[in-house]
């Protein structure tokens, strides 16, 4: 059981953290903060 809760943690952190870094990817290319809210 713990485990469970362990993998569920580590795969939030991880879909977090991707989609961290694909925010700066996109702020990168589009260059618009507010693009970033919209898509």
């Amino acid at each position: 059981m713990l485990a469970v809760i362990v993998n569920i943690e580590y795969v939030l952190l991880t879909v977090k953290g991707f989609t961290f870094i694909e925010t700066k990817l996109t702020r990168k290319i589009w260059g618009y903060p507010w693009m970033n809210k919209t898509l």
